[in-house]
């Protein structure tokens, strides 16, 4: 059986970077103490811009032992909790069981995640206008436009690997062709998430 999750709200005391800046942990102060969670990768792309010292959140984990972390997150949602709770630990929540959408979660505007593309110089000259195109249309029939952007701009300084186009948490990918494009858009629609 797996080990339960558990929701913890509280206020982002410190950030633990990885040699390349990639955000590896976060100690999370509660009404009672404070707690380290490791940060998975998917999770530190979404949280890397948005995610500083001070910062209230609500983090979904599972206990963890791993290189002295106390729990491992699984989600996390920055701002002011949700229920309205005290800044503390919740109920385990059985992994057994569906989890219900909050209702109060459709209230809240969706982020808009921007996807840029390249447009100049090499990137222009090895199709970045149709690939700009591919997306808008893709975002489109998908029904995303509400929530993924796609924006034409200049120079990202790496033309030797032409088409480049950046993701919202900062990321640029290169020589990207339009058999990407459903990655890249099922890439923004998980940040959006959370």
């Amino acid at each position: 059986m797996e080990s339960e999750i558990l929701c913890f709200q509280g206020q982002c005391l410190s950030l633990k970077l990885s040699s390349k800046g990639r955000l590896k942990s976060l100690e999370l102060r509660l009404k009672d103490g404070s707690i380290w969670l490791d940060i998975p990768k998917y999770l530190g792309y979404s949280l890397h811009d948005r995610l500083q010292k001070g910062v209230d959140l609500q983090a979904w984990v599972r206990p963890h032992n791993a290189k002295g972390l106390q729990f491992k997150a699984l989600m996390i949602v920055l701002g002011q909790p949700l229920t309205g709770a005290p800044l503390t630990r919740l109920r385990p929540i059985n992994s057994d069981i569906t989890i219900a959408p909050d209702p109060t979660l459709n209230t809240l505007a969706p982020e808009i995640q921007m996807i840029r593309v390249c447009t100049k110089g090499s990137c222009r000259k090895k199709g970045s206008l149709q690939l700009l195109q591919q997306l808008e249309n893709q975002t489109q029939q998908q029904g995303l436009t509400d929530r993924i952007k796609v924006q034409a701009i200049g120079c990202l300084k790496q033309c030797k690997t032409a088409p480049n186009i950046q993701l919202p948490h900062g990321q640029t990918l290169d020589s990207v062709n339009p058999l990407d494009i459903d990655s890249i858009l099922s890439r923004c629609q998980i940040s959006c998430r959370f």
